[in-house]
C-alpha cells in the first residue's frame, strides 16, 4: 500500500515537468510580453531582431522536445501505476488519477499552448 502513495511521477519524469514549465514560462514570457533578452553574457551572445526570431525558433524546439519527453515519461509512470494498483480501492484510484492528471495534465496544456503561441509569432 505504501508502494501505491508515493509520488506517482518517477524523479526523471518531475525534472522534465520543471524544466517544460520553466521554458514554457520563458516562451509566454518572449511572446506575450515581447521581452527578449539583449546580452547572453554567459554565452557572449547579443540579440538582434534577426537573432530574436532565430531565439524564438530554437525555443519552439526545445519546448517541443520537453513537451514530447514528458509526454513519453508520463504515460510510462501512468502505465506502471496501473500495473501496481490492480486491486486498489475505487476511491484511491480515482484520487491518484486525479492527482496524476495535475501533475500531468496542466504542464502538458501549459506546453501546447506556449508552442502555439511561439508559431504564431515565429510564422506571423
Amino acid at each position: 500500500m505504501t508502494e501505491l502513495m508515493r509520488e506517482p511521477l518517477h524523479e526523471t519524469t518531475r525534472k522534465t515537468r520543471r524544466n517544460l514549465l520553466f521554458i514554457s514560462l520563458i516562451g509566454f514570457t518572449m511572446t506575450l510580453g515581447g521581452i527578449t533578452p539583449k546580452k547572453v553574457d554567459a554565452l557572449g551572445i547579443e540579440v538582434t531582431d534577426i537573432n530574436k526570431a532565430n531565439l524564438l525558433i530554437i525555443a519552439f524546439f526545445i519546448i517541443g522536445y520537453l513537451l514530447l519527453s514528458f509526454s513519453i515519461f508520463v504515460r510510462n509512470d501512468i502505465v506502471n501505476f496501473m500495473i501496481k494498483a490492480p486491486h486498489m480501492k475505487r476511491h484511491m484510484k480515482s484520487n491518484m488519477l486525479l492527482r496524476l492528471w495535475f501533475e500531468a495534465g496542466l504542464p502538458v496544456i501549459v506546453g501546447a499552448f506556449s508552442l502555439t503561441f511561439l508559431l504564431k509569432q515565429i510564422w506571423f
